[in-house]
């Protein structure tokens, strides 16, 4: 299974250490999800997660302590085998934070 979520920036910056954001933002999206049942799946200890995730950042220009975008918006693409109902249960955890503010510093996605 694949998809992709697009996310609206408050602010066209981004920081350089995206990925450990992009994480949290998964472990927020799961927690909320369906009162946190499956955060012990995904995040309980360090096995191999069966899914991956790439972060595109389109005509972005990186400087010494921040990204600096063209628009105010990134995609996320995730991929799994779904042999698990991964793919679903991270599709239904991202669709409950639809519209709503996720808080970085200095900014915000949706």
């Amino acid at each position: 299974m694949r998809f992709s979520l697009t996310l609206q920036l408050k602010e066209n910056t981004f920081p350089l250490e995206y990925r450990s954001l992009i994480l949290s933002y998964i472990k927020n999206a799961i927690s909320k999800c369906n009162d946190g049942k499956y955060y012990d799946r995904f995040f309980k200890d360090t096995t191999q997660k069966d899914y991956c995730f790439s972060v595109v950042l389109p005509k972005s220009k990186f400087d010494k302590n921040k990204i600096e975008l063209q628009d105010n918006e990134i995609k996320i693409l995730f991929s799994t085998d779904d042999s698990q109902k991964t793919g679903l249960i991270l599709f239904n955890a991202f669709i409950s934070q639809k519209n709503k503010a996720y808080p970085l510093s200095n900014n915000s996605m949706t």
